[in-house]
């Protein structure tokens, strides 16, 4: 088990409507590729059959141009996007199997809505000690809203541009002292950056594999 759990008061009657699966992308610090795991986990889960839409939270709207540029060269991608404030609208929506949340950073209100309402939390981050000070702030900020849910909210990490270098031998030392979960880590590759606007290719979502089966999400 790669993941960690924040325990809530016991669970209300569940509904009887399939509602989906809701995963939230998010870090309060930016630039740590936020919208490339997004994409990932979405062309991952499109992969394997399910059906998917990416809620662009972030104001710099990447999600929504990689999808606009996606279309542009005839190439849609396999999944749908949308930006909207109402990200309650989009995960009452039965005609989803997964709901991904591509979240902005420094954004406090967005991070807790996060928390107390997604079902599952990655956060992804680069090596080095600013990073894991950064992240300290959201985990703080997920743990105000552990007594608020009434479903088991489980999370982890992803360490992003990791390269075989002291850095990151720290990085990942530091991590697990702190016991904060790691659920993969994403080679720095040129390829990543070339992808935008495009399809993923296979071989570089084999990250995408390691979180949704860390995070225990059975497929």
């Amino acid at each position: 088990m790669k993941y960690h759990t924040l325990m809530t008061k016991p669970s209300a009657k569940k509904s009887a409507r399939k509602l989906p699966i809701t995963i939230g992308v998010v870090n309060q610090k930016g630039g740590v590729g936020k919208t490339t795991v997004t994409m990932m986990l979405a062309f991952q889960l499109a992969r394997e059959g399910k059906n998917v839409i990416i809620h662009d939270k972030d104001s710099g709207g990447t999600a929504m141009s990689w999808d606009k540029a996606a279309t542009n060269l005839g190439q849609p991608l396999p999944f749908d996007v949308a930006h909207s404030d109402n990200f309650g609208l989009l995960t009452s929506q039965t005609d989803y199997d997964f709901v991904i949340a591509d979240n902005p950073p420094n954004n406090e209100l967005l991070l807790t809505t996060m928390a107390a309402t997604a079902d599952y939390l990655v956060i992804p981050l680069l090596p080095g000690g600013v990073e894991i000070d950064r992240v300290g702030l959201t985990k703080e900020i997920m743990a105000k809203e552990e007594g608020a849910r009434e479903t088991t909210l489980r999370y982890g990490y992803v360490l992003n541009s990791v390269g075989n270098n002291n850095i990151t031998k720290e990085t990942e030392k530091h991590m697990k002292e702190l016991g904060y979960p790691v659920l993969t880590s994403i080679p720095r590759r040129v390829a990543y950056s070339e992808a935008y606007g495009k399809h993923l290719r296979g071989d570089l979502l084999l990250p995408a594999e390691d979180i949704l089966r860390n995070l225990g999400i059975k497929l």
